[in-house]
């Protein structure tokens, strides 16, 4: 309705303002139309430029439908954990609930490819007693030793599960290859680890939707 208006407004003054111009043919006749068209311009700004009311609010729209998550089982379909993504191109992170920590998953073999412990032969006492000292652990993480520890664990975490890199004095390391214990003082940034049991799981693993 609105452009049908400004239509009308247009050719109205379009045609007075010609039949004023050509009743003054001296000088500038057509000035009068620039003046016209100028004005009616101005007119158009301001109504351009003075917005209306708001409008009502409309509805709330439909709940979405809730996201998928995936996650890992094994051969026997026991839930392994929660699928993180993808780590260093070669592995699953996965999110095990029931220990609170991640692992990886080797992405070729689908079986359980955690980081390993290679240095958790120091101890901070002498005689290798007490929790013997890992480092590059970080909190929540599942490891698995390499070698080197007397007490002949397989998988560890971060004692109490976020224990903080520090500079630690240790006193005693053991020698995996002749099981015997040597009292030699060292300081390294390390974290206290202890063992944890995992479930068995059977591979081959596989990603599935929740």
């Amino acid at each position: 309705m609105k452009k049908y208006i400004i239509s009308f407004t247009i050719i109205f003054l379009l045609l007075g303002t010609v039949t004023l111009a050509k009743s003054n043919p001296e000088g500038q006749p057509f000035q009068i139309v620039w003046e016209a068209i100028n004005y009616l311009q101005e007119q158009i700004d301001n109504i351009e430029l003075i917005p209306g009311p708001p409008g009502p609010q409309g509805s709330q729209g439909e709940q979405g439908l809730p996201g998928t998550s995936l996650k890992v089982i094994d051969a026997n379909n026991n839930e392994v954990g929660i699928y993180l993504g993808v780590r260093n191109l070669t592995n699953y992170e996965v999110w095990i609930k029931e220990l609170n920590l991640t692992t990886l998953i080797d992405m070729r073999l689908m079986e359980i490819n955690t980081e390993t412990v290679s240095s958790a032969t120091l101890y901070e006492e002498l005689n290798c007693e007490g929790y013997p000292i890992g480092r590059n652990v970080y909190p929540y993480v599942l490891y698995r030793i390499q070698d080197g520890n007397k007490y002949d664990w397989t998988y560890v975490m971060a004692k109490d599960g976020f224990n903080p890199r520090v500079n630690i004095a240790t006193k005693s390391r053991w020698n995996d290859s002749t099981q015997t214990c040597i009292n030699a003082p060292m300081s390294v940034d390390g974290t206290e680890i202890e063992p944890i049991t995992i479930p068995v799981f059977v591979p081959p693993f596989k990603v599935v939707e929740e």
